[in-house]
């Protein structure tokens, strides 16, 4: 329902209540199979609310019983916008069973582990900030094309009010691990972020052609206007076996830039933030390649450097 009288603030009335959704997928290569279930929504509830100013929203989208989402949100009423006005509001998630996640990404072939989380949500529209946790736990996943399987993944967001959204992840792959740690502010006209990336002797390729380890020791630097990434990944060890070109051996790199005289190279820039990067990878003792007739150790480093407007 909507009513306005006068020059008074509208009222709003919105009540939704979803059916059971389904989603199934269907392979159009076989028409004889039955579609497959990726993932089915209990009946839910969505209510808007504005009344004298004031805004009022709670959604509930239930995947079983105990599994959901469920958003709870209120904004008072003011003189300034809506944007700006005071936020307080509560997420809530609970998610025991991540299957229909790989269903919907075609590299994971499977995903498990449980997220959930309690998150506050104050400050406003314009500049949120979060209190609480949201955390997946007990991971494990299989990627196809990589060839890797991670055991161990553990990911965790804290709100921590003003300063910030704290990051944690870790993973194991092939004995080797993976941590991130980092830190985002929200606030502002663009997000912000330093990010921590650091592994050792962590599987990122495991193929018949290729089994590749890294060691990867990267920060990464989020501000309104630019990205920057500096650092270093070993690669402790690497055995490549080529038996044929495979078909991506083929296409230009897709940082590549090409300079003329005519006009001056435009690249790195990624969603409106400028491209900055120094990173050194380097070879260790332990990287061979067996491949139309060369069988080699290869060793050596390569810096690679981007900046705006230069190769």
């Amino acid at each position: 329902t909507f009513h306005q009288s006068g020059q008074l603030d509208p009222s709003v009335n919105i009540d939704l209540k979803t059916s059971a959704v389904r989603l199934l997928s269907h392979d159009l290569h076989e028409e004889q199979r039955e579609n497959a279930l990726i993932v089915a929504f209990q009946p839910g509830d969505i209510h808007l609310q504005m009344l004298q100013g004031r805004l009022q929203t709670s959604i509930q989208l239930p995947l079983s019983k105990i599994d959901g989402l469920a958003l709870q949100a209120a904004i008072p009423p003011g003189q300034d916008s809506l944007m700006k006005r005071p936020l307080q509001g509560q997420i809530t998630t609970e998610i025991q069973n991540l299957d229909f996640i790989a269903d919907l990404i075609p590299e994971v072939q499977t995903l498990a582990g449980r997220l959930t989380g309690n998150m506050a949500i104050a400050g406003s529209l314009a500049s949120p900030v979060f209190q609480g946790r949201l955390a997946l736990v007990e991971g494990a996943a299989q990627l196809e094309h990589p060839g890797l399987s991670l055991k161990d993944i553990q990911v965790e967001l804290t709100g921590e009010g003003d300063r910030g959204i704290r990051l944690a992840a870790h993973a194991v792959s092939e004995g080797g691990e993976l941590n991130i740690d980092g830190t985002s502010d929200l606030r502002g006209k663009a997000a912000k972020a330093d990010i921590r990336v650091k592994g050792e002797n962590f599987r990122v390729i495991n193929t018949f052609a290729a089994q590749v380890d890294a060691s990867p020791n990267l920060t990464i630097t989020l501000s309104e206007n630019r990205v920057h990434v500096g650092g270093e990944v070993v690669i402790p060890n690497a055995q490549i076996t080529l038996k044929t070109l495979p078909e991506s051996a083929v296409n230009a790199s897709g940082d590549q830039v090409i300079v003329t005289s005519e006009e001056p190279a435009t690249a790195g820039e990624t969603a409106g933030r400028e491209m900055y990067a120094s990173v050194r990878t380097s070879l260790g003792d332990n990287v061979t390649f067996n491949g139309f007739g060369l069988k080699a150790r290869i060793q050596g480093n390569i810096l690679a450097v981007d900046k705006p407007g230069e190769p």
